[in-house]
């Protein structure tokens, strides 16, 4: 046991999802080398919508020593296996970003090729998984085993209220013995690159030895000099979000992303309602076109009681890590809700800072922490890019743009060009810590349409025209078991205590 003279101390500016996951990380992962207290002054103006986790979050968990059921009841959550991205394309409604790896995952072979050749009459994520089919059939990605046991068959996250992750990682923060100051920060007081003192406006003065800013885009504890390097390629800069009920029997294991004449609207299901946000450029909408087209996709009026408009600005800070003040969440930065890095970016920062804590120096744990957290925000920024870049709708000035090769950053004009030649494969992505690699690079690509029409000659392949529409593969059916799954509705609320696991072990018994 270290002496509390010997803890470090970290003090978390700001709650939200940011703050109280930094705090109960922090305690959770470094146990007895530190003391955590957190800076929230409770003024209660979150509005819970839903939020999108990636497969990380099942590594978070088990940081937080807070078992999966249980947060799945505490934070209305529902699963999620992907996204489903509607109206991107023109003569294709759908296209899927399943989290299941495609089958070059095994064979390190080229993907494209095996699906090119057998027709790709059929769609590439379709052809690669039946993960797809199982969102279709809005299935869990567990099957029941013969004993009442699930047995997972996919790699899955979750959808989450954001609200209600900050109710119970609050009352989780007191079991931990996490500090809580119920104040605002009124005074920083500095000495060069340093602060040496915080002071809350109820006349508490706190110091630490590492500060944490999960103050959002206030950012209360950035010096101006640490600049916010923009990431001015992508289009996007507003969200509008609120919540509506279910109006479905079935709740989707999906995320849904559906493109409109200006950006985007996201659709998470959680477990008793939907959390929905419109994402849209204010260059080519206002915000009461954006209302309206809101209104229009969700079929009724919106509660301008139960609604927020968020303003942001993609990119991130040059230093993240600056003297003693690590920022984390919205404070770090910011790509855009698209496939779905909010609460992964925070996750992110947590596992690096608490694998490189500074218990003596912080010269290269900080210089490390940097590096790291630009190199993903930028990875992850070109990805979403890609998204905006490869639709072929031109019914608006916001999608053309994209078609005038003026207006795409250099670095991916010349990596989509090598790629006509050469196919992604696993050496094109040699950092394995990058969130967005091989799978899902292709998952997007050939979901878009995207051809290596050089490589293609090289290899004396006809150009057959590209037949995206889905089906269901009888092979991968199958092999697969997606008819056995347990349905997503079944294991939501068996988790809910609607139903009981006998229950269900009954009727998945009789169904074999």
């Amino acid at each position: 046991m270290i002496d509390n003279q010997q803890k470090k101390h970290c003090i978390v500016i700001g709650g939200g999802t940011a703050g109280w996951l930094s705090a109960c990380y922090l305690q959770s992962a470094l146990k007895d080398q530190v003391k955590v207290s957190i800076v929230d002054p409770e003024n209660g103006n979150t509005i819970g919508v839903g939020e999108s986790t990636l497969p990380t979050i099942h590594k978070t968990l088990k940081v937080l020593n807070i078992p999966l059921q249980k947060f799945i009841l505490e934070t209305n959550a529902s699963l999620k296996q992907g996204i489903t991205f509607q109206n991107w394309l023109k003569d294709q409604d759908i296209f899927y970003h399943p989290y299941d790896l495609p089958k070059s995952i095994e064979s390190r072979s080229s993907s494209f090729l095996k699906w090119y050749q057998c027709g790709h009459n059929i769609s590439f994520a379709d052809f690669s998984s039946s993960q797809p089919a199982a969102i279709r059939n809005k299935k869990s990605p567990f099957s029941v085993g013969a004993d009442g046991s699930l047995i997972q068959q996919y790699t899955y996250s979750l959808h989450v209220d954001a609200s209600e992750i900050t109710r119970f990682l609050k009352a989780h923060s007191q079991k931990i013995k996490i500090t809580h100051y119920k104040s605002k920060v009124s005074q920083i007081k500095r000495k060069k690159e340093l602060i040496t003192e915080i002071r809350l406006e109820d006349g508490t003065s706190l110091a630490c030895d590492l500060y944490i800013d999960c103050s959002g885009f206030q950012r209360i504890l950035c010096e101006k000099e640490n600049i916010y390097e923009k990431f001015d390629f992508l289009p996007s800069d507003m969200a509008i979000t609120t919540c509506v009920p279910h109006d479905q029997t079935a709740i989707s294991p999906t995320t849904i992303a559906s493109a409109h004449s200006a950006g985007w609207i996201w659709d998470i299901p959680l477990y008793s309602r939907r959390g929905v946000g419109c994402v849209f450029s204010q260059s080519h909408m206002d915000v009461e076109e954006a209302y309206a087209t809101f209104e229009k996709y969700l079929n009724q009026k919106i509660d301008t009681n139960n609604l927020k408009i968020i303003p942001f600005k993609a990119g991130n800070l040059a230093r993240p890590w600056d003297g003693n003040v690590v920022n984390i969440g919205l404070s770090s930065g910011f790509i855009e809700p698209l496939e779905s890095t909010g609460i992964y970016f925070i996750e992110a920062a947590l596992d690096l800072l608490a694998s490189t804590f500074p218990l003596n120096g912080q010269e290269w744990a900080r210089k490390k922490f940097n590096k790291e957290m630009r190199e993903r925000y930028q990875e992850c920024a070109d990805f979403v890019y890609l998204h905006y870049l490869l639709s072929d709708r031109d019914d608006s000035s916001f999608w053309n743009e994209f078609k005038d090769s003026i207006n795409i950053p250099s670095h991916i004009k010349e990596l989509l060009d090598f790629w006509r030649g050469t196919p992604p494969s696993h050496n094109h992505f040699t950092n394995g810590r990058q969130i967005f690699g091989l799978p899902a690079h292709e998952y997007i690509l050939y979901g878009m349409n995207f051809i290596p029409d050089t490589f293609l000659k090289l290899k004396n392949l006809s150009q057959a025209k590209h037949h995206p529409k889905y089906v269901d593969s009888p092979l991968n059916l199958q092999n697969n078991n997606v008819e056995q799954l347990l349905n997503h509705n079944d294991f939501l609320d068996v988790v809910h205590g609607v139903k009981s696991p006998e229950q269900i072990h009954k009727k998945y018994n009789k169904q074999g």
